[in-house]
């Protein structure tokens, strides 16, 4: 399935459609769980899951009803709580090759919506101190719009990351 152009925000300043992690850490042979939020009035769409750094190339995974229903698809699974408008997905284990981009997204007419997250799987090693603590993610504090192309590479803003637990269930 080929996605269309990304739409990263809407018009009005401040009013974000689907927002997520700027980038998660996992240790090999275990779990990854990501959260995405999106604004009301996208409870009942579609939700995906896709890996790719192109957003043109990027490749569905999972992908929901339109439901809260937890869909589970190989090792990855993606579920949608439509009152709290969170989309969980787990990646069960992660191995290093599925260190990639992926994007959260709502499936809707007309160009998708979708957040980029840089998931990284580390290798298992004991003591580690250096290494960022799993279950810890960068939380972005502002949001890209979309610039001249339609891919993740044409897009106009700034991040300004910071450092904080992720949310998990």
């Amino acid at each position: 399935m080929q996605l269309q152009p990304v739409l990263l925000l809407l018009s009005l300043p401040g009013c974000v459609s689907i927002q997520g992690p700027e980038s998660v850490r996992g240790l090999e042979g275990g779990s990854v769980t990501v959260q995405c939020h999106y604004t009301p009035g996208w409870e009942t769409y579609k939700k995906w899951w896709c890996r790719g750094a192109y957003w043109k190339s990027c490749g569905i995974l999972v992908q929901t009803e339109g439901s809260e229903q937890e869909v589970k698809r190989d090792h990855v699974s993606i579920r949608d709580n439509q009152r709290q408008h969170l989309l969980t997905v787990t990646m069960k284990e992660v191995r290093q090759s599925d260190t990639d981009t992926y994007w959260c997204g709502i499936s809707k007419p007309g160009p998708d919506l979708g957040a980029p997250i840089k998931v990284t799987i580390d290798p298992e090693e004991e003591n580690s101190p250096e290494r960022e603590k799993p279950g810890h993610c960068i939380q972005r504090r502002s949001f890209p719009v979309q610039g001249q192309g339609s891919s993740p590479g044409g897009l106009a803003g700034h991040w300004e990351p910071h450092m904080s637990p992720c949310l998990s269930p």
